[in-house]
C-alpha cells in the first residue's frame, strides 16, 4: 500500500497520532525535501527524493513507476508538509499510480489553515486558498495566499484587487519563523503563506 501521509505545518508536534503510527509501522519513509524529512527524522530514518525545478515530471515519472511495483508488497509512506490533499507532490505521484495499488492518505494540519492560529487571525467570513497566479481572480472576503515565495509582489497586485495585507507568516510552526501584521519586510521565501482581506465596500 502506498501511504499520503500529512506531516502539518514543520513542527513534530503537530503531527497526528494516526500519521506517527503509519510512519513507525511502514517499509520506507519517503520524503520530498530536507524540511518534510526533518519533521519525522527523529522517528525514523528517511529517503529523500528531491524534486528540483524543472526536472520535478521526470522524477515524478521514476519514482511513480517504482512505487507503483513495490507497493503491490510493500507498504511506503511519502510524508508531506501540510496536507497531501492540498497543493502537495504526492497528488501527481497518487494520479500515476490510481488503480495499481492501493492509497490511502493520512489527514494532516494545512497551511491554510494554521495561519490563523499562527497570525491570532479569526476566521467568520468566507475565504479561498489560493497561490499567486490566481491572485487576479480572487474575489471572497478573505484569501488565503500559500507558497507566497514574493510576498511584495503579491501586496502590489492586491492591493489592485482591492485588498489590504492583513498577516503574513513565514516559515510558520518551524525554525525561524516569523510573523507579520499589515506590513511585509521584503524577502522571498517559499514557505510563506499571506491573508487578505477586502477593504471596505470594495466592488472593482
Amino acid at each position: 500500500m502506498l501511504y499520503g501521509v500529512s506531516i502539518g505545518p514543520g513542527d513534530p508536534e503537530l503531527l497526528t497520532l494516526k500519521a506517527k503510527k503509519v510512519i513507525e509501522e511502514v517499509d520506507e519513509v519517503i520524503a520530498p525535501g530536507k524540511l518534510a524529512a526533518k519533521v519525522v527524522e527523529g522517528i525514523r530514518d528517511v529517503r529523500i527524493v528531491e524534486f528540483p525545478m524543472g526536472e520535478s515530471e521526470k522524477v515524478i515519472e521514476v519514482l511513480s513507476n517504482e512505487l507503483a511495483t513495490r507497493c503491490a508488497k510493500e507498504d511506503i509512506a511519502f510524508v508531506a508538509l501540510g496536507d497531501v490533499m492540498f497543493y502537495s507532490t504526492f497528488m501527481h505521484i497518487a494520479k500515476k499510480i490510481a488503480g495499481k495499488v492501493k492509497i490511502e492518505c493520512i489527514p494532516g494540519v494545512p497551511s491554510f489553515s494554521c495561519v490563523f492560529d499562527a497570525t491570532l487571525t479569526f476566521c467568520n467570513k468566507p475565504f479561498e486558498v489560493i497561490t499567486p497566479r490566481e491572485i487576479e481572480s480572487c474575489s471572497r472576503d478573505i484569501v488565503v495566499v500559500i507558497k507566497a515565495t514574493k510576498p511584495k509582489e503579491i501586496e502590489k497586485k492586491a492591493e489592485k484587487m482591492g485588498y489590504k495585507v492583513k498577516a503574513v507568516a513565514r516559515r510558520m510552526f518551524m525554525n525561524g519563523e516569523e510573523i507579520y501584521l499589515e506590513k511585509i519586510p521584503y524577502f522571498e521565501d517559499y514557505f510563506t503563506t499571506i491573508i487578505l482581506e477586502k477593504v471596505g465596500n470594495y466592488e472593482g
